[in-house]
């Protein structure tokens, strides 16, 4: 027999002083207790586990939850027929009463206080199989579980519900009748809901017959209205809704391109202009763009699918490196990719931009270096059959940016979450050297900034933080002149404190 747990729970079945009571209320050590004469009373927990004859006659509710409302409204009557039946036999496999009632006597086979959950399952496909019904035991389990978690809705094929349209209970002819009114509008003028209230009437009339469907009131109209023609600004601005219609239908969510060509975009205009054929017949033609959707921002440099560093969007396989001995790369190119979703694909690509360009000066100045020749030693694998040329190695700048890619997303991250930070919190930040304090803890140095390294190192961090606020806080995207601008700026925050130090006039890679 298995042994029941040390519980008392609310709908248990007791023996307390010669007769049968139903366990209604716990509060504290105090029991309400209620028999079968509708009797109520209340004794506390000890007293009554320790008064003579105490017994628990059976466990679980005496009655499973109501269903949820109308869970078996606009099933077929086979289904929901079936619906209930299945619900009798597993309340019955489940408490041992087949209604549950407190009364029913309970059957020696299901008897929960006697038989464990595996016997009562075996017992009840054996019932089944003699009834004419071969019900799989993998499959009573199933409805079992999903009986107990979501009640009489787990027993309903699925494939049988509707979907939920947010229209309700209304009548299908009429939400019909709605969807095209609302489908023929879009090139139409605007007009007011009352006309369009009139047009579908007019046109369940025409289908249907004059009085055959009847006309939602008012309000009603109006709910339904606004349940179908959401985001189409049908009572809205013409030429947006004439530019919502025209939009082609997209997948949901934001499409990623690992290689070029991989994801296409292609779209058509008809031009006023009128072209002969071959066959001398005139038509009017049509522009056709075709954009490809890859490397959206300047921060996207590897292919983290194939792990491979893609040297500025070049497609030509024997320019790539393959990154498979550097994981902490790819995984920067994925922390770069949250923190564009975050923060927008044009300000991240920027801001990534100047860090980069500030990250490759400090790497010239040999303040962090360890951990950049690390992942180019694994990096570089040059053929086994011939000697590896170093200096072709130091210069190799797809090489370099590859091996700087893990830091360069660290600091871009440092230097965003210091740019977010209010005005006044950044400029005392900057007096009291904090910014520079933040660097050091976050990066490792090979060696202390000494000599005119020492103030191009606090004044760039300062400036570079400064631009990048400039980015990431402007509502309003940037014109061509603010890029300008803040170009200049990041060249003076570069060549800051060594006159001699020039900025490279080019940029690193060249986008396409």
């Amino acid at each position: 027999m298995p042994a029941r747990a040390g519980l008392l729970s609310l709908g248990d079945r007791v023996r307390y002083e010669g007769r049968e009571h139903s366990v209604v209320a716990l509060h504290g050590t105090a029991v309400r207790l209620v028999d079968d004469a509708q009797a109520a009373s209340v004794v506390l927990l000890g007293h009554l586990l320790a008064s003579e004859g105490f017994a628990v006659l059976g466990t679980g509710p005496s009655r499973p939850p109501l269903p949820e409302e109308g869970v078996l409204e606009g099933l077929p009557e086979e289904e929901a027929e079936r619906v209930r039946w299945w619900q009798r036999h597993l309340t019955e496999l489940m408490t041992g009463r087949p209604d549950a009632e407190p009364g029913t006597p309970v059957r020696a086979e299901y008897d929960p206080d006697v038989r464990s959950v595996r016997q009562r399952e075996l017992a009840k496909v054996a019932e089944l199989r003699e009834a004419g019904e071969e019900v799989a035991l993998s499959t009573l389990q199933r409805l079992r579980a999903r009986f107990e978690r979501e009640r009489v809705a787990g027993l309903v094929d699925r494939r049988l519900v509707k979907p939920s349209t947010g229209t309700g209970r209304a009548d299908p002819r009429v939400v019909a009748a709605i969807e095209k009114v609302v489908n023929s509008r879009t090139d139409e003028a605007t007009v007011s809901a009352q006309v369009l209230q009139r047009q579908v009437e007019r046109l369940l009339s025409d289908e249907h017959g004059v009085g055959t469907v009847a006309m939602p009131s008012r309000a009603a109209f109006y709910r339904l209205f606004q349940a179908v023609s959401t985001g189409r600004h049908l009572l809205g601005s013409a030429r947006t809704r004439r530019s919502l219609g025209k939009q082609p239908k997209r997948m949901s969510g934001q499409p990623t391109a690992a290689r070029p060509g991989e994801v296409m975009e292609i779209d058509s205009t008809p031009l006023d202009v009128l072209v002969v054929h071959d066959d001398g017949t005139v038509d009017r033609c049509e522009l056709t763009g075709l954009v490809q959707v890859y490397l959206r921002g300047l921060h996207d440099n590897v292919c983290v699918r194939h792990r491979r560093w893609l040297s500025c969007g070049r497609a030509n396989v024997f320019e790539q490196i393959d990154l498979s001995h550097a994981p902490e790369v790819v995984r920067a190119q994925r922390f770069l990719d949250r923190l564009g979703r975050r923060h927008g694909t044009f300000a991240l690509g920027a801001a990534y931009r100047h860090c980069e360009r500030f990250w490759r000066e400090t790497d010239r100045r040999a303040l962090v270096r360890g951990d950049r020749d690390s992942v180019l030693a694994r990096i570089y694998r040059p053929d086994s059959k011939t000697l590896p040329n170093r200096f072709d190695l130091i210069r190799s700048q797809r090489f370099h940016r590859a091996a700087n890619h893990p830091q360069v997303a660290r600091f871009t991250r440092l230097i965003i979450s210091l740019a977010q930070r209010p005005e006044t919190e950044r400029k005392v930040a900057h007096l009291t050297g904090t910014t520079q304090i933040e660097f050091e803890q976050a990066f490792r140095l090979d060696h202390r900034p000494r000599g005119i390294t020492l103030p191009w190192l606090r004044n760039g961090l300062v400036g570079l933080v400064e631009v990048v606020a400039d980015l990431t806080w402007d509502d309003e995207p940037l014109s061509h002149a603010s890029v300008t601008r803040l170009e200049g700026r990041m060249i003076n925050v570069l060549t800051l404190g060594h006159p001699l130090d020039q900025a490279p006039s080019t940029p690193t890679c060249v986008r396409w």
